[in-house]
């Protein structure tokens, strides 16, 4: 597959067959993660495959969170529906920043702990997309679930993963390919200064 069809073809898939995919179709992809660029070459990512019943937890975990969510009067769109997304996917990944220095999930950091997760949140943020795109090329359906990070701490307490989680992709064969969505002309989202 060409990358610029790859790019303009890749869509985010949420219904997939009930089938398994093939380990060396997830083996490809993965590799082709790992190939993204990283802030200082650190490479400091990691992708969990997801089992069963740790996607089942993740689950319940991201239930219980809009529920909560429901009783603080605030809402998010749609979270039911990506748990149980999570639950059904044939592949779940996880993707972290595999921190050297643990930086405990807080709401206030130092600037230099910004700077670091920033640049590291980042290029995990390239892996996955060199990840959806690899899945593509391979016939896979598969999408960017950021709702998972709703629940981090239960999500790193499920996988055993002292990272800084990113997001999860579901993956699998599609059950249907969405059709491509509007996109926004070009002279309203690129900008030439100077």
């Amino acid at each position: 597959m060409e990358l610029y069809e790859a790019i303009r073809g890749r869509r985010s898939v949420r219904q997939f067959r009930d089938e398994p995919v093939d380990p060396q179709k997830i083996d490809r992809i993965l590799d082709a993660a790992l190939w993204a660029p990283s802030a200082h070459n650190a490479q400091a990512w990691r992708f969990t495959l997801v089992g069963q019943l740790a996607k089942e937890a993740i689950a319940c975990a991201m239930i219980e969170a809009g529920e909560d969510l429901e009783r603080r009067g605030e809402s998010a769109p749609g979270l039911k529906a990506t748990a149980r997304l999570v639950a059904q996917a044939p592949v779940l990944i996880a993707a972290s920043y595999a921190q050297e220095k643990v930086i405990p999930l807080q709401e206030s950091y130092t600037l230099g702990e910004v700077f670091r997760l920033s640049a590291q949140v980042q290029s995990v943020a390239a892996a996955i997309e060199n990840l959806l795109l690899a899945a593509h090329a391979e016939g896979l359906g598969g999408v960017w679930i950021g709702y998972t990070n709703l629940v981090a701490q239960e999500l790193r307490r499920i996988l055993c993963d002292d990272g800084f989680p990113v997001a999860t992709v579901a993956l699998g064969d599609p059950l249907r390919m969405p059709p491509a969505p509007e996109r926004k002309p070009k002279s309203e989202r690129i900008v030439v200064r100077g």
